[in-house]
């Protein structure tokens, strides 16, 4: 895929995908579901992301599925640290956990890979674990005073 393409919508793909390295922040970006509904791409074969790529996510813990999903039927391989997970609140983001992306076979990815965009100001982990990428949104602290 072009460094400037989109992928999205709810779809099965076959023979995996190579995401060219972006020149920018506004690399190619793979956005499952529609925009304002959540929904599965499925890539059947590898997913490389190789650098300054983006994963769009709709986000409504409101519904069962919570958020949008990426599924990879192989391998899920990323390169640099510079790669993007934007998160498009649909409500209001709760405590709670969101399966991202899964996969079948393996994975050199890791949270450092990843910056994470539209959760400014909410505590939350990244992590990359069970053939899964999942974020987990945390309790946000109380502001405490000094007497």
């Amino acid at each position: 895929m072009d460094a400037r393409g989109v992928i999205g919508g709810n779809a099965t793909l076959n023979d995996g995908i190579v995401v060219e390295t972006g020149l920018n922040v506004e690399g190619g970006r793979i956005e499952p579901g529609l925009v304002g509904t959540l929904g599965i791409l499925t890539i059947i074969g590898n997913l490389e992301l190789s650098g300054h790529n983006n994963l769009a996510f709709d986000v409504d813990q409101t519904h069962g599925a919570k958020s949008d999903l990426l599924q990879i039927q192989d391998n899920f391989n990323v390169a640099g640290n510079n790669n993007t997970i934007i998160i498009n609140p649909i409500t209001e983001i709760t405590v709670g956990s969101m399966i991202l992306v899964t996969f079948t076979g393996t994975t050199n990815a890791t949270p450092a890979n990843f910056k994470v965009k539209g959760l400014e100001g909410i505590p939350y982990i990244l992590k990359v674990e069970n053939n899964s990428l999942t974020i987990e949104i945390s309790e946000p602290r109380t502001a405490g005073y000094v007497e």
